[in-house]
């Protein structure tokens, strides 16, 4: 009868998680996180477990007094008329200490009423009923229920992942094609028997892509291109993956080699490329995308900056590391790149920004990681000769192509064996109809060729703004 009621009370629990999850934590603190900085990250998660534990302690508390009840009940023999019948071995079966067995190699000799008055003396009825409360006890607490992580902070995560799954529909995906201004299905044409857009593409090309890093919708899209790129590439033409999550450096090469190639998991690789502190965001965002890579052998690339170099440039400006050895070319003369990056980047605050050198810093530092992130991408190239990279980073490294396109570009143009990039950005959009078929853009907004090759609309990014 406890067991009965604490799991019905657990059933409960778990599906009122995701709602009491969504409602708590969306007065907590509104934030805006940095990827490049891990702090952030770290606070997010220590403010979203506090707003957890209040029912989960609850929850322990009531386990705890049925536990101890319970067990002193089980102690003196003492059970509820209405659990009799439950804690009473059945006529037909014999107990032991090896376990039931059929009642047909009970001697004849025994009758059907001494086998009941048997089955009610005190040590068995005592060792079942203790087994029993004390089982009731544990799942009361949760202590029996499996746990993938035990750390509230996974909780809170698996929580709000599971409330902005609901959130989306999953039809309101479209692709806008910037040079023919067509709109396609990507659930059909990115198949291969529906005229695939990918069939028109190079062999030898590389797709940058920019996400919304905790858009939901986004990294659902990233994994239906991959798993597409996959199915319909010659046999013989290499397929990688490249991003902006991992550094460009030997350590995180290393282990993300061994996640591929070699023995080691999900966190492992967190593990071993720090990725709570130069990253930030949840890796079960991008679970799907490296697990699929894992399971297909698909090559992972670190293409980011390393976050000591950034903060470095940040804080002293970037003079004095230029034309240094195995240091990328950085061009810092793009007004137009310029100019975009600081209006994104400060909007209607660029006037009250606190000085000059601020401002030149900050995009240095961005500069310098969309220059890394093309050599990186680059020297895969030159390496490989030939094959399809997809590149996954933020959306603004990709936007306008001035970014990571253009200088990947710059670097790969006396190879006439590689196509230009081909550029992809994944945006938000309103879906006015609950049927309607197509994002609700004017006419005069639809991006032009300039901005990207397709454009990616998904719904708006909504929810939990923490995730």
């Amino acid at each position: 009868l406890f067991g009965c009621c604490f799991l019905s009370s657990a059933s409960l629990d778990q599906q009122q998680r995701v709602s009491n999850a969504t409602m708590r934590i969306q007065h907590v603190v509104m934030v805006r996180v940095d990827a490049s900085k891990g702090a952030t990250a770290r606070r997010r998660n220590e403010q979203c477990s506090a707003a957890m534990s209040g029912a989960y302690g609850a929850r322990r508390l009531c386990g705890l007094a049925a536990i101890l009840f319970c067990g002193l009940s089980a102690r003196n023999s003492f059970h509820f008329r209405c659990c009799q019948d439950f804690i009473q071995p059945s006529i037909g079966v014999g107990q032991s200490d090896r376990g039931p067995r059929s009642a047909r190699t009970v001697e004849p000799a025994i009758t059907t009423a001494q086998l009941a008055q048997r089955s009610l003396q005190p040590a068995c009825r005592g060792r079942l009923g203790r087994r029993l409360m004390w089982t009731s006890g544990l799942v009361g607490i949760g202590s029996l229920q499996p746990q993938a992580e035990k750390t509230k902070s996974a909780e809170v995560e698996r929580a709000l992942g599971l409330a902005n799954s609901m959130l989306y529909n999953p039809r309101r995906y479209r692709i806008f094609e910037t040079s023919t201004k067509l709109y396609h299905d990507p659930q059909h044409r990115l198949l291969h028997e529906n005229a695939s857009l990918l069939s028109n593409m190079p062999d030898n090309c590389i797709f940058c892509l920019g996400e919304e890093h905790n858009h939901p919708m986004h990294h659902a899209a990233e994994f239906s291109l991959l798993k597409a790129m996959v199915s319909q590439s010659p046999q013989d033409l290499p397929v990688a993956l490249g991003l902006e999550m991992f550094d460009g450096t030997l350590d995180h090469r290393s282990a993300l080699k061994d996640f591929v190639f070699g023995s080691d998991n999900l966190e492992d690789l967190k593990r071993r490329t720090s990725w709570d502190q130069n990253w930030g965001w949840p890796i079960r965002h991008w679970a799907k995308v490296l697990n699929y890579a894992k399971v297909n052998q698909i090559r992972i690339i670190g293409l980011n900056c390393p976050t000591r170099v950034s903060d470095f440039v940040e804080g002293n400006g970037i003079d004095g590391l230029l034309g240094r050895p195995r240091f990328p070319e950085v061009d810092l003369l793009d007004s137009v790149h310029r100019h975009r990056f600081l209006k994104e980047q400060y909007g209607p605050t660029l006037a009250k920004a606190p000085s000059e050198q601020i401002l030149s810093r900050a995009y240095q530092v961005q500069t310098l990681r969309e220059e890394w992130m093309a050599e990186q991408a680059a020297i895969y190239a030159q390496r490989m000769g030939g094959g399809r990279l997809l590149c996954i980073m933020g959306r603004r490294h990709v936007a306008g192509r001035r970014g990571v396109p253009n200088r990947i570009h710059r670097r790969l143009g006396s190879e006439s064996r590689w196509a230009a990039p081909h550029t992809i950005i994944l945006q938000g959009a309103e879906w006015r109809s609950k049927d309607c078929d197509l994002p609700t853009v004017e006419r005069h907004r639809l991006p032009g060729t300039d901005e990207a090759d397709w454009v990616w609309y998904t719904e708006h990014k909504r929810g939990c703004s923490l995730d």
